[in-house]
């Protein structure tokens, strides 16, 4: 029945030409990168209600290749402060990336981050004006964020930056959809520890066996990590593929198709409700 329902609605000729403007969309190029933090992009939420610290900007930065989240709240958004957050939180952390991709904002177009970039040699790349889908990967871990944090906040909203690490904490240990892994394995090649592990494993478990020695222990980490990250190339691959098929406008020849019609309206019609579509490939009556 649902199928018949599809087919109804789908056949309908005025539903059809009433439905609106049909989005164009460019073709989809993806984003690629092929080591962990060879590309992080980082973005601003805020301002938010000023928290007891005085807290009131939220500063995300996400691996392009592992999805590893590093979130820390920011009192102000001055430039010396986001590039002392990067430094400290990132940088001095995990080591230099590759590339460092962000929106337009002047904090991040200032001579602090030019300078930062010249000492560090990192390449710094900034999407496109007004188009917010460039940096979607700050954009979407933002959206998630938010949610989570409502969570745990009081009603006066002053406590948010609390829980801000743990929010980073819980979106790394989660199985992510892009790589079939979390993204705090692809980094530190191994699992956390959490309460459940306490209880269900003995503790010998969860330490180097006396009789193995540590640099073979090294080279299987290594080989295992080695073998999740191509397995997570691979597996990224496909799915940029299937992504961009779904995204991209394809025709075929002989496809029939409706285009949006240019008509003359009186001066006090609404222009939302004034939009017709109508097949070329079809006679008009």
């Amino acid at each position: 029945m649902a199928e018949d329902i599809f087919h109804l609605v789908r056949s309908c000729d005025g539903c059809q030409r009433k439905r609106g403007n049909p989005r164009n969309r460019e073709e989809l190029l993806p984003v690629v990168s092929g080591a962990v933090f060879d590309k992080v992009f980082v973005d601003l939420t805020g301002p938010l209600h000023p928290t007891t610290a005085g807290n009131k900007y939220i500063m995300a930065m996400i691996d392009h290749f592992s999805k590893y989240v590093i979130a820390v709240a920011l009192s102000d958004c001055r430039a010396t402060t986001i590039a002392r957050a990067i430094m400290s939180e990132c940088i001095l952390k995990f080591g230099l990336m590759t590339q460092l991709i962000s929106d337009n904002a002047s904090y991040f177009r200032s001579e602090v981050f030019a300078e930062l970039g010249r000492l560090l040699r990192i390449d710094k790349y900034y999407t496109t004006p007004y188009h917010h889908e460039g940096n979607g990967a700050c954009e979407r871990v933002v959206a998630t964020f938010h949610p989570m944090m409502r969570v745990y906040i009081d009603e006066n909203q002053s406590n948010w930056d609390e829980f801000v690490s743990a929010c980073a904490f819980m979106y790394n240990t989660t199985v992510h959809s892009s790589l079939n892994n979390t993204p705090f394995f692809m980094v530190f090649g191994r699992d956390p520890v959490f309460n459940i592990d306490l209880l269900i494993r003995h503790r010998e478990e969860r330490h180097l066996p006396l009789d193995i020695d540590s640099r073979l222990y090294l080279e299987n980490m290594l080989s295992s990590l080695h073998a999740a990250w191509r397995i997570t190339s691979e597996y990224n691959e496909n799915r940029r593929k299937t992504f961009k098929k779904q995204h991209d406008n394809t025709y075929s020849s002989g496809q029939n198709d409706m285009i949006r019609a240019i008509l003359t309206r009186e001066s006090f019609v609404v222009t939302r409700l004034w939009i017709e579509l109508f097949n070329p490939n079809l006679s008009m009556y």
